[in-house]
Formats: C-alpha cells, structure tokens, sequence
C-alpha cells in the first residue's frame, strides 16, 4: 500500500502538570482563585520548555487558569506560531466545599473505597467520575479533529490523571491507588494513541 496516501489515524500526546502553584505549596485542596506559579514553579517552567523543546507540537491546550500557561510560556515563546486553546474541559476538579481544606482530608485505603471513591462528590463540587466524563470528551475531541497530530497539553492533577487512565486504559478506581504514579508539578508524560 502507498504510505503516501495512508491516513495517520494516531495522535502524539504530551501531557505537562502545571508547575508548582501557592496551593501546592502549603497542600490544600485549591479555592476557585487562579493561584501563580511559586519561584519553585517559575524554575520548573524553565525546565519544562527544555524537555519539551526535544519534540515538534501541532497544537497546545491548557485550562483557563494562569498557572497552566506561565508553566508553558518559557516554551511558547520560543515558538509563537503555536496554536494555544483554552479548554473549559482541562479545570481543575472543583471540590466545592473542601476547598482551602488539607488535601490529606480524602484518604482511601481499601479497594472497596477506591471504588466508591470515584462516585462520591463534594457538596457543591465535581466527583472523580465527573471529570473522568470530561476526560472522556476531551478525548473524542482531540480524535476527531487532531488526528496525526502532536498535541501538547498542560492542566491539572485530578484532569490529567483522569486523562491520563483514560490513555491506558485502566480501571477508573484506579485513580486514587498507587498502581499509577501521580502527576507531580512539572513533569512530563508521552502517549501514542492508535
């Protein structure tokens, strides 16, 4: 078969974690306020566009919050001719009344309670399911209109993690065991989906 007329029916994605934000820092559960990125995050930013500079991207897309773009902007200013999308999709989860509280306050320890874990809720916020559901239609997105395409993609913990056992295909319950390493700020992960 000709391989010059083969359509590219997979897509290169880049997944970065914001760098390190004033809520990261002190470790609680983020308010609805766009956090900076610390001295620490701004550094993080640095490397960040030395790691990603090893790769050509097609399109990149971060949340409506400042810390997704300061992370990018040390790569995105080497390369203005990138397209930049914000994406309601990519916010962070929204833990409604848990906000401003410590993260160590939602601790699951069984498999029972990882399993249920996804479904519980916040009162006024977002379950893990809910935004698995949104990972869910970033996905059919980005398979729609970004086949064969290098995409390039910073946000947040609990949309990446989502995303990111979307990606491979892991049980949902997943998302609060051990048996898939957490995001940390700044770092760098890369798929090929077919």
């Amino acid at each position: 078969m000709n391989t010059d007329t083969q359509m590219d029916t997979h897509i290169e994605i880049t997944l970065v974690r914001h760098g390190e934000a004033e809520h990261n820092k002190i470790g609680i559960n983020p308010l609805p306020m766009d956090y900076a990125l610390t001295e620490t995050g701004k550094w993080e930013a640095q490397r960040v566009a030395e790691s990603l500079s090893e790769r050509e991207y097609d399109i990149v897309f971060v949340s409506r919050l400042s810390r997704t773009k300061a992370t990018l902007a040390p790569y995105l200013a080497v390369h203005p001719e990138l397209k930049v999308f914000e994406d309601e999709l990519l916010s962070e989860r929204n833990m409604g009344e848990l906000v401003g509280t410590p993260r160590e306050m939602i601790v699951y320890k069984t498999e029972a309670d990882m399993e249920e874990a996804v479904r519980w809720k916040p009162k006024s916020g977002e379950s893990i399911m809910d935004v698995f559901k949104r990972a869910e239609k970033f996905m059919k997105k980005l398979r729609c209109e970004y086949t064969g395409k290098h995409v390039l993609v910073c946000g947040h913990q609990s949309f990446l993690r989502a995303l990111e056992i979307l990606i491979t295909g892991r049980p949902l319950h997943n998302y609060y065991s051990d048996k898939l390493a957490r995001l940390k700020n700044a770092e760098i992960r890369h798929f090929t989906l077919n």
